[in-house]
């Protein structure tokens, strides 16, 4: 069975796919934020 290139472009194969900002912390605020959650937990 042959595809028409018309047939192919209608699944829009080619869209690239948009990616969700991710947040960004840097690695100090993400260690002072699991050790204040570890604190929490320990209380």
């Amino acid at each position: 069975m042959k595809f028409s290139e018309d047939d192919l472009n209608s699944f829009n194969l080619n869209e690239k796919i948009e990616r969700m900002p991710v947040s960004v912390m840097k690695v100090e605020e993400i260690l002072q934020y699991l050790k204040s959650s570890a604190d929490r937990i320990v209380i």
